[in-house]
């Protein structure tokens, strides 16, 4: 029979959210109005490691701020190698390249209206979302314009070709 090897990052994992620290985190983060934490000095994945313990520890949402887009990819990979039942979400920013908003990377666009398309009609009650100042600064058309500004067709319609080229083009 074959055995199962635990998993050295699980045993770890599993030490932070036992640790007391995490249950004073966690304990703070549960009250109604809880305070922004902000734990700095810490390096490597540490921070991935706090984040994964605390959410096991006590559920909840998660936006995770980090420096640059870099850095939010290794946390949000390196979070969901720790919860790998868990989605974590990564927003990103529209560009290819930082501060540069003439080229639009279609990976990124995608990438950030699912994201913002599951977090404004999930029902779940614990996400985690890794992002960076850039993606945050970007504005969102709000989901009441973006209903309003729908066009459904249903197949087998006919359809005005016209009446839609001038609704498109209105948009």
């Amino acid at each position: 029979p074959q055995m199962s090897v635990p998993n050295p990052a699980e045993k770890l994992l599993q030490r932070y959210a036992d640790s007391s620290r995490i249950e004073e985190i966690a304990r703070l983060s549960r009250k109604k109005g809880a305070p922004r934490i902000q734990v700095k000095g810490l390096a490597g994945s540490l921070e991935s490691f706090l984040i994964a313990a605390n959410y096991r520890h006590a559920g909840g949402h998660y936006l995770v701020v980090a420096t640059d887009k870099e850095e939010a990819a290794y946390i949000q990979n390196t979070i969901a190698e720790l919860l790998p039942k868990k989605q974590i979400r990564l927003l990103p920013d529209s560009f290819r390249r930082p501060l540069n908003f003439d080229v639009l990377d279609p990976t990124n666009v995608l990438l950030r209206t699912e994201t913002i398309n599951y977090l404004t009609h999930s029902k779940a009650k614990c996400e985690i979302v890794v992002t960076y100042p850039e993606a945050l600064f970007e504005q969102v058309v709000s989901p009441r314009e973006l209903t309003k500004s729908r066009i459904e067709l249903t197949k087998g319609e006919d359809l005005n070709v016209d009446t839609i080229i001038e609704v498109l083009v209105e948009y």
